[in-house]
């Protein structure tokens, strides 16, 4: 087999934008530019671009590699999950290439701009959902500047979600800023007696007939005075009532 030696200086190759230490929101549009010279200062170097998003100890294309120069990127990315929020970011990364096929590539980290946000439930120690990642309250999590941020509740027995601070829906998003990064879940405690299990005790009938959430029945005929008959779907399925 031949092996292909190429001989000479690779071109030099520089991020002009984004700048070192600059981050980004979710949304913000990010320019890039580089400069990229030939060693031997002849003409033809070719500049080429590829953004990853990392996340963890992986990432995904976010632009794919394409020739050019000085042109602005997508809108920045939504962090992939509530998780992800504390491990990602872009890298951008320039690659210059010569007439002689010589080439030379540099990159950049372009982090996220964090923004702790604050959950709360009344009463203390609820648990919400962020982004379908379920929280323990009250909690401090990382999030990114511009992020809409999911938010929902499950009930809790023997509280039940009644509002949000800010009057949105029990499921919503909110944009997360430097304005907007407490979020408080407010339950009240139910009056109603938490549902029975019907254990599996007998099967009732017209003659032998069950008192309230004592077994089996196929209609209101094989319950005592007064009662209706709930029918079960599946084993252990709560009987209304």
């Amino acid at each position: 087999d031949s092996v292909i030696i190429k001989i000479g200086v690779p071109p030099s190759a520089m991020i002009v934008s984004p700048k070192e230490g600059d981050n980004f929101a979710v949304e913000d549009v990010l320019h890039l530019f580089g400069i990229g010279v030939s060693n031997d200062r002849k003409q033809g170097a070719k500049l080429f671009w590829e953004v990853r998003q990392h996340h963890a100890d992986h990432w995904h294309p976010f632009l794919d590699k394409i020739e050019g120069n000085n042109f602005d990127l997508f809108p920045a990315p939504e962090p992939e999950d509530l998780l992800a929020a504390t491990n990602s970011y872009l890298e951008i990364r320039l690659s210059v290439v010569d007439e002689d096929g010589l080439s030379t590539t540099v990159s950049r980290n372009v982090k996220p701009e964090i923004i702790m946000i604050e959950v709360y439930t009344e009463p203390d120690g609820l648990k919400l959902m962020l982004d379908e990642s379920e929280v323990i309250t009250p909690a401090n999590i990382t999030s990114w500047k511009n992020h809409n941020l999911l938010l929902d509740v499950n009930q809790q027995y023997p509280y039940v979600f009644e509002l949000w601070q800010d009057g949105s829906i029990q499921r919503h998003q909110s944009r997360v800023s430097q304005n907007n990064k407490s979020f408080l879940a407010k339950f009240k405690k139910s009056e109603v007696k938490e549902l029975a299990f019907v254990p599996d005790v007998r099967n009732c009938n017209p003659t032998n007939t069950c008192g309230q959430c004592e077994g089996h029945c196929k209609s209101d005929k094989d319950c005592s005075l007064g009662l209706k008959c709930f029918k079960k779907h599946e084993r252990g399925q709560p009987v209304p009532g």
